[in-house]
């Protein structure tokens, strides 16, 4: 369930390090996919479906090598993966 977030996504979220599940689903969180998040090299679920993100998927992203489970369905999204 959400939690009633809104605003953009915090680049600052690429400072934890050992991070490896980031919820963030069915909120009001807006504007594009920070590129910073590429640095979440052990996060393993990242979940941001039914938001109003917009944008493609960052090309630093690949470097999430241990991610299992990418949700964005839900969003304003353009572009491949």
């Amino acid at each position: 369930a959400g939690l009633s977030l809104e605003g953009t996504i915090p680049s600052c979220l690429a400072s934890l390090q050992h991070l490896e599940l980031l919820s963030l689903e069915r909120n009001s969180l807006t504007s594009t996919l920070p590129t910073e998040l590429g640095l979440l090299s052990k996060v393993v679920y990242l979940t941001l479906y039914a938001n109003s993100l917009e944008g493609s998927l960052p090309s630093e992203w690949v470097a999430m090598t241990n991610l299992v489970e990418l949700s964005l369905g839900g969003n304003k999204l353009t572009g491949t993966l």
